[in-house]
């Protein structure tokens, strides 16, 4: 039997939906442009089918965009020749590696933080790229066990506590003025893995000491 949202979801819900309206005429979105978007980043036709936390993301991300302009890559219709080129080249990778899009999306979210190659900046579409190319042809297993990998940790990890890592991590990365990519350079180096939110709880507690400890 399904619950009915309460007065307070509904109508926090309704303010989401509201700035994202405010947002979108700010950036000169059209309905369609819109529609593509959460297509190619949800999967979904309409805002009113997000979750909410979806909302708030796409929410996020409009609010980060500049002021519509000609020259701007805000939306699907006015994305550039770089990311088409991209695009095509994850797409050739991902049929080579045997890789479904769920696993796309899993690396993404991990990597990244990010959940569509179309919410990823030029440079890390690049990456993206080129950590495919790097890639050996998946066979079967290895496509069950590239899956089984990234839940086992999803699930063996205590979020509240990871969350409390990492933002930890995030205000001794501020400190000590260290940038994306050296940061990114450093974990490559340290465990071979390119994000944080791919290390295990005892790696990102070693991290955290390591970083505490520069001065």
């Amino acid at each position: 039997m399904f619950n009915n949202p309460s007065n307070e979801e509904t109508a926090s819900f309704d303010k989401l939906i509201k700035q994202t309206d405010i947002e979108l005429k700010r950036l000169g979105w059209t309905k369609e442009q819109g529609r593509d978007y959460l297509m190619q980043a949800y999967g979904k036709r309409s805002r009113l089918m997000l979750l909410d936390e979806e909302l708030i993301e796409f929410l996020s991300y409009l609010k980060s965009l500049p002021t519509s302009g000609t020259s701007d890559r805000t939306s699907p219709s006015t994305t550039t020749q770089p990311f088409d080129k991209f695009s095509k080249q994850i797409d050739i990778e991902l049929k080579r590696i045997n890789w479904t899009e769920e696993q796309e999306s899993q690396y993404l979210l991990q990597t990244y933080g990010k959940r569509s190659r179309f919410m990823l900046p030029d440079g890390e579409l690049s990456e993206f790229v080129s950590y495919l190319k790097s890639l050996p042809r998946l066979g079967e297993s290895d496509r069950a066990s590239f899956s089984t990998t990234i839940q086992s940790t999803l699930s063996n990890r205590e979020t509240e506590s990871f969350d409390n890592l990492i933002e930890q991590t995030d205000i001794e990365l501020k400190r000590l003025g260290w940038t994306k990519e050296k940061g990114r350079d450093y974990l490559l180096q340290a465990y071979g893995k390119r994000s944080r939110l791919m290390l295990l709880d005892g790696e990102l507690k070693e991290f955290l000491h390591y970083l505490k400890a520069q001065p």
